[in-house]
């Protein structure tokens, strides 16, 4: 187990130990990031979070799925270089597509260009994070013939194992003030 994660229960870690096969660990570390959002930041690499973020990180993850019955409004206020953007915006973001892969989330800021960097980090783990890939490669693009990978546009993207297909929407897309949306 890689420590830096998150930590098992005792009953998962005997569940853990009993695993034989790489795939078999592979899944097992997936359902987990799946439902420990604090593991899932680790496995992103965001390692320096400290009490604040950690009491965060709970009221956090407990916003995991999306439907109608529970859709929950938050307001997150906090000071400025608390990680704002990189947590909720790029981490609680990819972990609700993990969670619901059917989401459709519209990214806005002031302006497209920073709409568009926000983007491209959370973009990334898809294409760039190769545990992410490992736990997550149902989630991420394939390579191509000439071994590019090619994710959506700077704008959106939707991720290849969506359930329903017929959505317009993609998975994710990013808008300034003043971008024209349709719908």
């Amino acid at each position: 187990m890689e420590e830096s994660w998150g930590r098992l229960t005792l009953e998962e870690q005997t569940d853990y130990d009993s695993l034989v096969t790489k795939e078999a660990k592979r899944e097992f570390w997936q359902l987990f990031f799946l439902r420990d959002f604090r593991g899932f930041i680790k496995l992103l690499g965001y390692m320096d979070t400290g009490k604040f973020h950690e009491e965060q990180i709970i009221e956090l993850s407990k916003i995991r799925f999306i439907d109608k019955e529970t859709i929950t409004r938050r307001l997150w206020l906090w000071s400025r270089g608390f990680f704002k953007t990189t947590i909720i915006t790029q981490a609680h973001s990819l972990w609700l597509i993990l969670n619901n892969p059917d989401i459709r989330i519209l990214l806005v800021s002031y302006t497209l260009d920073v709409a568009k960097k926000m983007m491209r980090e959370i973009k990334s783990p898809f294409v760039d994070n190769d545990d992410f890939r490992f736990f997550f490669r149902e989630f991420c693009p394939q390579t191509n013939t000439v071994g590019k990978i090619e994710f959506g546009t700077s704008e959106e993207f939707t991720i290849p194992n969506r359930v329903k297909k017929f959505f317009k929407e993609p998975t994710m897309m990013c808008a300034g003030v003043g971008t024209n949306l349709t719908g």
